[in-house]
């Protein structure tokens, strides 16, 4: 019999990592950047209207410490395309911005955690 995998979805993860902001009383917002679609003439609207591949998933604002951008990924087998390193390199290279991928909510927690303590 095979085994079923019980390892959270990304947006069950990025759901609980949610709860945990609001309690925090954090700002933040989801970027809604999905961009399948089976419709040709959406995928064009998208793109003339600048939506892009990659961009984080989550953008958190931290007073006096800056924006928190965090790409979410299941816990185990969630992977980091190359369009979203290339967001994640960009966004890091910039003052007042922390830009990572975070495996899970326990890992978003941490990082968020790590930026308000530092």
């Amino acid at each position: 019999m095979p085994k079923t995998n019980d390892t959270p979805l990304e947006e069950d993860e990025q759901a609980t990592f949610v709860q945990w902001l609001e309690a925090k009383k954090i700002k933040f917002t989801a970027i809604p950047n999905s961009t399948w679609t089976h419709s040709w003439s959406q995928k064009v609207k998208n793109k003339k209207t600048g939506l892009r591949p990659g961009f984080p998933d989550m953008v958190c604002a931290l007073p006096a410490k800056g924006l928190l951008f965090i790409e979410m990924k299941r816990r185990k087998g969630g992977f980091v395309s190359p369009e979203q390193q290339q967001w994640l390199d960009a966004l890091q290279a910039l003052d007042g911005v922390e830009a990572r991928a975070c495996y899970g909510c326990d890992n978003a927690i941490a990082f968020v955690e790590e930026i308000m303590n530092a």
